[in-house]
């Protein structure tokens, strides 16, 4: 997806919109970031696959939401295309890619030719490309077309989903219905378990510490944590699925899960769901 650059920026800064290149029919020389060890006579796109659709996520700050937030563009794709390569790069190894997320093959560099008084330079574009998923997000879906029980079926994808990322040390932090891909019926019921994918890991962050050299043995670095404690109804994470949700939270989860608590231990508690969040407390204000 392309965003115009907005008519506030433009004003804002002085300058005119560029022309959009990233029409269909234009051709593209893109720079493989691909780190492997490749054999004599043998390019990276001999990597590429050949009976797969690809996408291109292309990181543009002149083609970017400026809209949404007063924010430097050139700061923000960079951010975005940083933590996004960083993330399919570390799970290339799990058996996520395929299944959970889509697959990853590699990051690249456009080069775009830039006249700036009469002299003729280049400005560098990145991109990934990633697996084209069949299907549609959940916020272009209609939850009143589907059955409550294929809602719950999709929740608990997504939460079985989203629990797997965090057992691989990434920490998705923009979870809502727009990244979540809900595959076509008819490539869902072939071949997939899942019937969703999610995408956009541009806020994204590995490890389960606020930054990765903060992890130590007391964050569980790899050991899995049960939905009972991160998707508890005190943490109001489904409330961003509220509209594919009209039955009781916390209930289905205890019905769904409850198989699981007897694997919780007390640190896991205290530092998952920290009583602060499920017991309130009187707060005394002197008049």
């Amino acid at each position: 997806m392309t965003y115009p650059l907005s008519d506030d920026y433009c004003t804002r800064f002085g300058v005119s919109k560029p022309d959009h290149p990233y029409v269909t029919g234009n051709t593209f020389i893109a720079r493989s970031h691909i780190l492997l060890q490749f054999r004599d006579k043998v390019t990276p796109s001999d990597f590429l696959p050949t009976d797969l659709n690809l996408v291109a996520k292309i990181y543009d700050p002149l083609n970017f939401s400026h809209i949404q937030d007063d924010m430097d563009p050139f700061l923000c794709v960079d951010r975005d295309y940083s933590r996004e390569t960083a993330t399919y790069t570390a799970l290339s190894k799990s058996n996520l890619p395929g299944t959970v997320i889509p697959r990853y093959f590699g990051s690249y560099t456009l080069q775009w030719p830039v006249t700036m008084s009469e002299t003729v330079t280049t400005r560098s574009v990145r991109l990934i490309l990633i697996e084209y998923v069949p299907g549609a997000s959940l916020q272009q879906l209609n939850p009143a077309d589907f059955s409550q029980q294929y809602r719950k079926t999709l929740m608990k994808a997504v939460i079985d989903a989203k629990t797997l990322l965090y057992t691989h040390g990434v920490q998705h932090r923009d979870l809502h219905p727009r990244n979540i891909l809900v595959l076509n019926d008819t490539v869902a019921k072939a071949s997939d378990a899942w019937g969703i994918r999610i995408v956009d890991f541009g806020h994204s962050v590995l490890g389960r510490a606020p930054f990765l050299e903060l992890e130590g043995p007391e964050h569980l670095p790899g050991v899995p944590i049960s939905p009972l404690l991160r998707w508890h109804k005190a943490w109001r994470r489904f409330e961003f699925f509220s509209d594919w949700i009209d039955w009781d939270w916390q209930s289905w989860l205890e019905c769904v899960y409850g198989h699981m608590r007897a694997s919780l231990t007390e640190h896991m508690v205290s530092t998952w769901l920290p009583a602060i969040l499920t017991e309130p407390r009187e707060v005394f204000i002197e008049e």
